[in-house]
């Protein structure tokens, strides 16, 4: 079937209190979409409505071929690369040095996005190195696959799904942004109208469904995770993976308006992430930002990259 033996595992059964109602079954996260560069050649892209362009965040390095958007349809990261060649070049170049102090350290990019972290930071990779892309929005994953065959960047394994927490569906509504697919939310009961919001459905797994198929995770020495607000439940997802292997770098968003919207006030979440090994004793007071977490032990964990 379509999902694993492991999401059948975690059927629930809705007994109703009242013998002789209807039974809910409810399904848990799916089995992920690992899209490695044969399985990207093989399926093929459909460049209708993309524009292409370049990306440049480290100078030292050649530009990246990135397909973008029209800037009218995505007016912060497409328009921002068409008129200047660069995202976040502070970010990427800090992440690529990282990434260039250990051999062979992979890279994990949950909310690739259009891969304007990703692209880039292929350049920083050691030979055996594989970074993961995780992007959920339809049109942002087809750019992304796009990018990833014009510039032959056979390292990028491409993850087209949502990430959530192993109580999750394995569906779930996200609402894209129409001028900022950026800004694409998870869809809540509370949500009010709003024109520039487009609901589409989407198939949702774990980091722990995906490290447990891809030997590779094990080898992610940098994590950047910027999904929206959904941060928490990714991690909750990815308890297994998170205590044996965590990545020695983490780059992450965190809202505390968006996080508690998705059921994960923001204490908790830096609960989890020290949990994990993580040095949140750094964190401001007032948590609302991105910022750059390495493991306590840090010795310990570059171990695992000699």
């Amino acid at each position: 079937g379509r999902h694993s033996s492991r999401a059948m595992r975690s059927i629930v059964l809705l007994l109703a209190a009242i013998g002789g109602e209807a039974v809910t079954i409810s399904a848990g996260p799916a089995a992920p979409d690992v899209l490695h560069w044969q399985d990207i050649q093989r399926r093929g892209v459909n460049l209708t409505r993309m524009v292409p362009a370049s990306v440049r965040s480290l100078p030292s390095r050649p530009p990246a071929r990135i397909f973008t958007y029209d800037a009218r349809e995505d007016m912060v990261i497409s328009e921002t690369i068409q008129r200047t060649g660069m995202w976040e070049a502070v970010d990427v170049g800090y992440i690529c040095m990282a990434l260039e102090s250990v051999k062979d350290g992979g890279l994990l990019d949950v909310g690739a996005n259009i891969g304007a972290y990703t692209l880039p930071l292929v350049s920083c990779l050691g030979r055996n190195a594989t970074a993961f892309a995780i992007e959920a929005v339809p049109g942002n994953a087809e750019r992304l696959m796009a990018s990833v065959l014009e510039n032959q960047y056979d390292k990028v394994v491409v993850i087209p799904n949502a990430v959530g927490s192993s109580s999750d569906p394995p569906t779930i509504t996200i609402n894209v942004n129409a001028l900022s697919k950026g800004a694409s939310v998870r869809a809540h009961e509370s949500d009010g109208e709003n024109e520039n919001l487009v609901p589409i459905e989407v198939k949702l797994t774990t980091l722990d469904a995906i490290a447990e198929r891809e030997p590779g995770m094990k080898k992610v020495f940098f994590m950047k995770m910027d999904i929206e607000g959904s941060e928490g439940r990714a991690l909750q997802g990815a308890r297994s993976w998170m205590s044996e292997s965590p990545p020695c770098w983490l780059f992450v968003e965190l809202n505390p308006q968006l996080l508690a919207a998705a059921g994960t006030p923001v204490d908790e979440v830096v609960a989890l992430l020290h949990g994990f090994g993580y040095d949140t004793a750094q964190l401001p007071a007032e948590v609302h930002g991105d910022y750059f977490l390495p493991q306590r032990d840090m010795p310990r964990c570059r171990l695992r990259f000699r």
